[in-house]
């Protein structure tokens, strides 16, 4: 079953983009990677304490324009 499942071509895309992101990870030296790693952590947490219609926002918009 898990043969079956491997051989399916959304997950050979997986395993594809997958080794792509390790490969890419593999060339950060451990200092920078650190920093990366702490700013991504950041970036999220803010991004789910967005809250649409907040921050000034006075008509709701999430995106301006």
């Amino acid at each position: 079953m898990l043969v079956n499942g491997l051989g399916k071509p959304g997950t050979l895309n997986a395993i594809q983009n997958i080794s792509i992101l390790g490969m890419m990870l593999s060339r950060i030296e451990p200092s920078d990677f650190y920093r990366v790693t702490f700013a991504l952590r950041d970036a999220m947490e803010t991004i789910s304490q967005h809250q649409p219609g907040k921050d000034g926002d006075k008509e709701g918009h999430d995106a301006p324009g």
